[in-house]
């Protein structure tokens, strides 16, 4: 994506002929999770009245909406439940990560600190 600003308000849609596909993915879905992720406001919709046409009923509609939401956002919800559940873990995860990160930046720390002439006894 080229020449976007920072961030947008985008509302956009799609109007798929019946289950999605690849040429949904490439041609909407996938700039729809790429303007999502980016941070951008986000108002996506799916026309209905081409479904209505093809003879899907709501209810279809829905569950294909659903099912789709759960491939690309099932295993993070699932983890999401896993963690929760276990909130030693995530302290003792962030612990090490604390850690880590202190000892990858004293070194910079201290050089910075000695450059701009800041001493701490």
């Amino acid at each position: 994506m080229t020449n976007i600003p920072e961030k947008m308000v985008i509302v956009s849609g799609i109007q798929p002929s019946g289950n999605l596909h690849l040429g949904n993915y490439f041609g909407a879905v996938q700039q729809f999770i790429q303007f999502t992720e980016g941070g951008h406001e986000c108002c996506y919709f799916l026309a209905n009245c081409h479904f209505r046409s093809g003879g899907l009923s709501y209810r279809e509609v829905k569950q294909a909406i659903f099912d789709r939401y759960m491939q690309r956002f099932g295993p993070a919800r699932a983890r999401r439940k896993e963690l929760v559940s276990r909130p030693d873990h995530v302290d003792e995860v962030l612990r090490h990560g604390v850690e880590r990160a202190r000892k990858v930046a004293a070194p910079l720390i201290r050089q910075v600190r000695e450059t701009v002439g800041i001493s701490y006894p």
